[in-house]
């Protein structure tokens, strides 16, 4: 009965499990920087979609206080139903202004705001 061979066959196994246990590792960091980099990502398309709606109810304001500016009468009297459908109107048209390309303050506001979270 040799020893040796025993030894020697069990220091192989040992080395294998050793070199399973570094690839593991490496496994694992490149596991950890994909999930950072996902984070990240989602991080910035939130960041994004709260700089849309800020500048949808920035627009949704400014057409607010343009209606202001408008004489009452005319054609149609005022009511409260007229307001409503107003305001309701105004929403939808300050959501498609920002889903676009806006007027700008999304944008400039993502640029700002992402530059000081990195």
């Amino acid at each position: 009965m040799d020893i040796k061979g025993i030894g020697q066959d069990l220091s192989s196994v040992y080395g294998s499990f050793q070199k399973d246990a570094s690839i593991e590792q490496e496994f694992q960091k490149i596991l950890n920087q994909t999930v950072e980099a996902s984070n990240q990502e989602k991080k910035d398309e939130e960041l994004k979609e709260a700089c849309q709606s800020f500048e949808s109810y920035y627009v949704q304001r400014l057409f607010k206080e343009m209606r202001k500016t408008v004489p009452d009468g005319g054609l149609f009297e005022k009511s409260n139903a007229g307001e409503i459908y107003s305001e309701m109107l105004d929403e939808e048209y300050s959501k498609i202004i920002s889903e676009g390309q806006g007027i700008g303050i999304a944008d400039a506001l993502y640029k700002q705001l992402s530059s000081t979270n990195k």
